[in-house]
């Protein structure tokens, strides 16, 4: 345990610094610019660090890659995993039959994205807060590496979304994610649909339709069980951030009701984080029998950060941004203990351990 509360205040520690004066800030802003390079790099290799020189017994699906790892090593032909992924390990194991060098593969495809999109979507005074969310994934990450790296090609498709220079990397970045976890389609259809002004008709199908599905929905779970014993699996997970994630989407939904016209009049990307907000809560309310959505939540919760920085800027009382930023952080506590019990994560053990 040790261990993460380690990272954890050391990556909030060095992010803290960046708002600060120091001697590379002037005479010019490109020293400014070194600085924050450095400290993310930093960050990086520690995050680095910790990700590959874990025992292969942390993480509750290392056993499951482990194998597959061997399969392919030994000529074997897995056709349950996507194509990326696949591609990914094949490429690996023509020149090792060491799976550790696909773990350090994988950390680097997350943990590297992950870190550069905080750093420039995060307001530097909120930098902090934007790292401590985005630990969440990386601690997901020992654990489900398809997900994880689908959710890298995320943040990048994110990033890259209201870039216009950089159609070719969002369109890489989409098809990159969606070939690394067939479930990334969803946020990636969302991403694109919902990257623009929506007026009230959407809003007013969006929730006949979570009504819809979720009154129906235990109806249809029944009926796909029916058709298929085997879907009883898909629905048998206990998915224990689901009631905190509806609570956190519908407050963030609530506020940006109420800072709707300064957020969206000073960046045309506010409309999108607001959008993709509302289609998470609709979803988490719509599919709440689906335990195993959860997975897909993860990929929609890594925007929630930014959306509350760019809330927290339009707030002038002190005193309810201080309250914002608190009942944040509560969340991501919560949260990373939940990813710590769920995903066999305790205790983190190095690899000579």
């Amino acid at each position: 345990m040790f261990e993460y509360v380690f990272i954890i205040l050391t990556c909030c520690m060095l992010c803290w610094l960046v708002q600060y004066k120091h001697p590379l800030t002037t005479p010019s802003k490109n020293n400014k610019a070194l600085y924050v390079y450095i400290i993310m790099i930093g960050i990086i290799m520690m995050l680095l660090f910790f990700a590959s020189i874990r025992a292969l017994s942390v993480g509750s699906d290392m056993t499951y890659y482990g194998n597959h790892f061997r399969w392919m090593r030994s000529g074997s032909i897995f056709h349950r995993f996507e194509p990326a992924y696949q591609m990914l390990v094949f490429i690996i194991t023509q020149f090792t039959d060491n799976f550790r060098v696909l773990l350090i593969a994988c950390a680097i495809l997350t943990t590297v994205p992950y870190v550069f999109v905080t750093f420039k979507e995060a307001n530097h005074e909120y930098l902090w807060l934007a790292i401590l969310s985005m630990l969440m994934f990386y601690f997901y990450s020992f654990s489900i590496l398809r997900a994880a790296l689908a959710l890298g090609a995320c943040v990048l498709a994110f990033y890259f979304i209201d870039k216009p220079g950089k159609r070719f990397l969002l369109v890489a970045s989409a098809i990159l994610t969606v070939s690394f976890h067939y479930q990334s389609v969803i946020f990636i259809a969302a991403l694109f649909i919902l990257n623009r002004r929506l007026n009230l008709f959407w809003y007013v199908w969006g929730a006949l339709a979570t009504v819809f599905f979720a009154l129906s929905g235990p109806l249809i779970r029944d009926y796909l069980v029916h058709l298929s014993p085997r879907m009883l699996m898909y629905f048998n997970h206990n998915f224990r951030l689901a009631p905190v994630n509806i609570a956190l989407f519908g407050v963030l939904c609530i506020l940006s009701y109420i800072y709707y016209k300064p957020m969206v009049n000073k960046r045309r990307k506010n409309a999108l984080l607001i959008n993709m907000n509302v289609a998470m809560l609709m979803f988490n309310i719509g599919f709440y029998w689906i335990p195993i959505y959860g997975r897909i939540v993860q990929q929609f919760r890594f925007l929630s950060v930014f959306l509350l920085i760019e809330i927290i800027k339009c707030e002038p009382n002190k005193y309810w941004k201080v309250f914002f930023i608190f009942s944040y952080v509560l969340y991501c506590l919560y949260a990373i203990y939940s990813v710590f019990h769920s995903s066999n994560l305790l205790p983190y053990k190095f690899i000579w351990s």
